[in-house]
């Protein structure tokens, strides 16, 4: 997947998808438009991932950002992802 400098702008970049879900799921959730890029070749696989948002909405995101500092535990809760046992 491509995503097109000039509708789409880099936000930031997350060790693993599911941490990034939980921010575009809240993206969404504000009317802002977001695109997730994984170079994980299979579903699952812990890979960093790209989170794009709108342009026009960049600064918007910026600033939802910069007020969301989550902890670990809270991404970890939002993905959904159960972390193994020690």
């Amino acid at each position: 997947m491509t995503v097109s400098d000039t509708a789409w702008r880099y936000l930031t970049t997350f060790s693993d998808f599911p941490s990034a879900q939980a921010f575009a799921d809240a993206f969404l959730a504000d009317g802002i438009g977001v695109r997730l890029i994984s170079e994980a070749p299979l579903l699952g696989q812990a890979s960093p991932a790209r989170v794009f948002v709108e342009a026009a909405q960049y600064h918007r995101a910026q600033w939802i950002m910069s007020q969301s500092a989550m902890s670990d535990e809270e991404l970890t809760l939002l993905s959904g992802h159960v972390p193994a046992a020690d």
